[in-house]
């Protein structure tokens, strides 16, 4: 079972990918994932991690669907919960609606 905080490694994918879906999502073997590099600046958008044995940065804004049943995975890490919320909470960011604001 992959869990939300999972860094997992996709088949075709050149980095592993942090886990950002939730369980009832990825029980389905769909996860949407970001990117985590081994070398980049923290931002607004990447969340270096600070908290797990994990080590990177997670591009928070490249969003990515895998779905795990066409490709092979493995589950290489799981995150610290206070790292996986505050990326959550930057992913979330990116979605939430402003009025007036452009």
């Amino acid at each position: 079972m992959i869990n939300q905080g999972d860094i997992i490694h996709v088949e075709g994918a050149p980095v592993p990918i942090f886990v950002a879906s939730t369980g009832i999502f990825n029980k389905a073997e769909m996860v949407v994932g970001c990117p985590v590099m081994k070398s980049g600046e923290a931002s607004a958008l990447h969340y270096r991690l600070v908290h797990s044995k994990a080590e990177g940065v997670v591009y928070c804004e490249q969003l990515k669907y895998f779905d795990l049943s066409k490709r092979r995975y493995s589950i290489m890490a799981d995150t610290n919960v206070r790292d996986s919320m505050e990326i959550v909470d930057i992913i979330q960011g990116i979605f939430e609606y402003s009025v007036g604001q452009q």
